[in-house]
């Protein structure tokens, strides 16, 4: 950057950054995980994505420092790095965060070491190994292991476990890593954390039967006591003796029946402090330091570069104007409001960049369904000879817009560089993949990142992405080179730079075919689609000779049994920055698959209810169709599926309202296997669908000249609570173990709405978000 004594013009920094192209498909090293420094305690990541296969790369060991006291307002949730749990400490640390308590356990080794520690007063500490964005992690997971540790539920405080997917992977991710993606965090942690409280139960049960030398099959354990023969020892009591016992190898898990809190409903401990708002998020946190405020203007348009860059300012004063690269221009000042405005009083000039229109996106996707490059992602039978062959088929075209993610919480990350390394408090969704991504972009090696986990205000897959905190971090470095004090810097998007420079769900147009037998049942379908590949952006060798399962899943409904099927994907890249938002594939694919399905039974004369329960012999899926359609009328649509491994029927039933038709019940049945609880999971599928009914009635993204036009909440809007309609959740009974629920309830929305207006009016929605003449009553 050059000065005078009356102006700044400023040039791109000397820092290593990437082009946003460079930055989502470069080679990332192996992911270490996070240090600890003697300072403060600090948070664990989340790594966590929206697609079920394995990404190459090495995950290190934990090789952490440490850790001591904490200010109990700092932070939100503390985590415990490897050393420290297997270090000879007895006692717990008093150091609350909202309710909850630090620890460290006795070296022995085992299910009670590596999940759960006790202290002399029977206070139970209980590691989270993932993530919470507000889905419940932190609750539900912890349950499970106090419920077989058979410990009350007051004594038990929760804690981030750290970083280390060897010791907290997820049995459930094919990578078997520490993340909580693709709705596989209860489905994964079920059964060893069920085990990890078995364990520890007994080891306690052997530790009083030793103190009494008695046999342990005397003995059992109730409410954070040991009993037998009317005597009791507390956990407490038990604590110092029961780390030292063996770990049994297959303890004894409770049956159903003698469940005390799953299957039930239990206090949140996260609730009040949200209640009474001392829930800490990234914007309270700076380890207790006053931080910078950094504003940032990212480039309009992809492709688009910085020209030239005039900044009014007196010599050496705040705020400070910079270019971050050629693609970002940011401001740092004391506080917020002034460095947004210099960046408003900035001469910005940018140059080039893509100048695609939302109508020319679509037209070149049009025009691929008819192009000779697409992948087949599966076939069965012989399709194309049937359709030809047959006397009813049906052809029908469907469009999905451009989506924003929308986090109530802007992007933000807060960082310090101090020219060895950086220390950083992002709220990420993957920390394993920012700490690979600083460490590649600034050269820097992994036990130099200390990376803090912040609590994050929704993500819904925006918070998988680095460019934030790289930003930050490049902001952090830029002062430090310029000499002055390495203080924090806090950089937080304002709204419009956080919808308007998204990683977008993509566009997708599908064309879907069917052939309809004498009965009226599909006897062949088809499904074609064009877009946006998720995979090739980022991870390219995974889709070098397949379909984008990101892309096309779900667009045949696999619980129906059609003989003949293909499925087909021609893969078009957009112009603008995709990503995996929630539910990723059938947010678009089940409205455009249930929705033709819709349109077979009215074609073939059919009840659309009875056609798919003539379609499917699934048991359960059946089960969840029947009560999703109870309180059926002539307004009601439906749709069914089987996504994260859950089953859900969604009903709609429309009202006529101030000339228009309009929601009036949502009704969805869910077999999610066993409810860890119930409350927590029918909060997450009405959220969930709201979500929906947001994107079907409101949600698009359109491209003016190359730039995004929505800028906040005015154009790209919400559902509020006056135009939300009475939600039902009907959880079915289930003797399956429990599977994904956090994406479940939002696809279906879509098509039994749409099914709703055709049974309503006869008309035949088949381009979202739905438009005024759509709703028409």
């Amino acid at each position: 950057m050059s000065s005078g004594t009356s102006s700044v013009t400023a040039r791109p920094l000397r820092v290593k950054l990437a082009t946003a192209e460079q930055f989502i498909t470069h080679e990332r090293r192996g992911c270490p995980t996070l240090s600890c420094d003697s300072r403060r305690w600090s948070s664990v990541c989340r790594s966590a994505f929206f697609i079920r296969f394995i990404i190459r790369g090495a995950m290190l060991k934990t090789n952490a420092s440490s850790a001591g006291r904490t200010d109990p307002a700092a932070q939100s949730c503390l985590s415990l790095n490897r050393r420290e749990l297997l270090a000879a400490a007895g006692a717990l640390l008093a150091a609350p965060a909202f309710g909850l308590r630090v620890a460290s356990a006795r070296e022995s080794g085992g299910p009670l070491n590596a999940w759960v520690t006790l202290d002399e007063q029977g206070a139970v500490t209980i590691l989270c190994p993932v993530g919470d964005m507000g889905q419940g992690i932190l609750h539900s997971l912890p349950l499970m292991l106090a419920d077989e540790m058979e410990v009350a539920w007051g004594d038990v405080q929760v804690r981030y476990a750290p970083l280390d997917p060897g010791a907290y992977g997820n049995a459930a991710r094919l990578d078997r890593g520490q993340g909580s993606g693709n709705s596989v965090s209860i489905m994964g942690y079920h059964k060893g954390l069920r085990q990890a409280g078995a364990a520890a139960r007994e080891m306690l049960v052997a530790a009083a039967a030793e103190e009494w030398g008695v046999p342990a099959s005397d003995c059992y354990a109730e409410q954070s006591q040991v009993w037998c023969n009317g005597r009791s020892l507390s956990y407490g009591e038990l604590a110092g003796k029961a780390a030292g016992m063996p770990v049994p190898e297959e303890p004894r898990l409770k049956s159903r029946e003698e469940f005390r809190l799953i299957g039930k409903h239990a206090p949140r401990k996260d609730s009040a402090p949200k209640v009474m708002g001392t829930f800490p998020f990234m914007a309270d946190s700076a380890g207790g330091e006053p931080a910078l405020h950094a504003a940032v203007l990212n480039a309009p348009r992809r492709g688009a570069r910085l020209k030239s860059l005039a900044y009014e300012s007196p010599d050496g004063a705040w705020p400070k104007v910079m270019a971050i690269g050629d693609e970002a221009v940011a401001a740092v000042a004391e506080d917020y409001w002034t460095a947004s405005s210099a960046l408003e009083q900035a001469d910005i000039v940018w140059e080039g960049g893509d100048t695609s229109s939302t109508e020319s996106v679509f037209e070149e996707l049009r025009g691929a369904l008819a192009a000779e490059d697409g992948r087949n992602w599966f076939e069965a039978g012989d399709p194309e000879s049937v359709l030809a062959s047959a006397e009813r088929t049906l052809d029908a075209t469907y469009e999905a817009p451009i989506l924003a993610h929308a986090n109530m919480e802007p992007l933000g990350a807060t960082a310090r560089y101090s020219g060895e390394g950086c220390e950083m408090w992002v709220p990420s969704q993957n920390l394993q993949r920012l700490q690979a991504d600083i460490g590649n972009i600034f050269g820097l090696e992994p036990e130099n990142v200390l990376l803090h986990h912040c609590n994050m205000g929704g993500a819904f897959g925006r918070r998988i992405e680095s460019e934030v905190a790289v930003q930050a971090l490049s902001i952090a470095k830029a002062l430090h080179e310029q000499g002055l004090p390495d203080r924090p810097v806090r950089l937080v998007w304002s709204r419009e730079q956080d919808m308007r420079h998204d990683c977008y769900r993509p566009p997708y147009v599908a064309r879907l075919r069917a052939a309809l037998d004498d009965s009226g049942r599909p006897s062949a379908w088809t499904a074609k689609s064009a877009g946006h590949s998720l995979l090739a952006e980022r991870w390219p060798w995974m889709v070098e000779e397949s379909a984008d399962p990101s892309s096309v899943g779900a667009l045949f409904n696999d619980l129906y049994a059609v003989p003949n099927r293909r499925v087909d994907y021609v893969m078009r890249q957009m112009p603008v920055r995709g990503g995996f938002w929630r539910s990723v594939a059938s947010s678009m694919n089940s409205f455009f698959a249930e929705s033709f399905l819709d349109e077979v039974a009215h074609a073939g004369g059919r009840n659309p209810v009875e056609l798919r329960a003539e379609l499917t012999t699934d048991p359960r899926a059946l089960k969840v169709l029947e009560t999703a359609a109870e309180g059926w009328t002539a307004q009601s649509g439906i749709a069914v599926a089987k996504l994260f491994s859950s089953y859900i029927g969604t009903q709609v039933e429309l009202e006529r309202k101030d000339g228009a038709w309009r929601a009036r019940r949502v009704r969805a049945a869910v077999d999610c296997g066993l409810a860890v609880d119930p409350d927590n999971v029918e909060a997450q599928i009405e959220g969930a669908i709201i979500y929906g009914l947001s994107a079907l009635l409101f949600g698009e993204i359109n491209l003016e000249d190359g730039a995004v036009a929505e800028g906040n909440f005015d154009r790209y809007r919400m559902l509020t609570l006056a135009t939300t309609p009475t939600i039902e959740v009907e959880l079915i009974a289930s003797d399956h173990p429990p599977t994904g629920i956090g994406e479940l309830g939002t696809p279906l929305v879509a098509p039994a709405f749409c099914n709703a207006l055709f049974a309503a009016t006869g008309r035949r929605v088949r381009k979202l978000p739905l438009r005024d003449d759509d709703l028409k009553a």
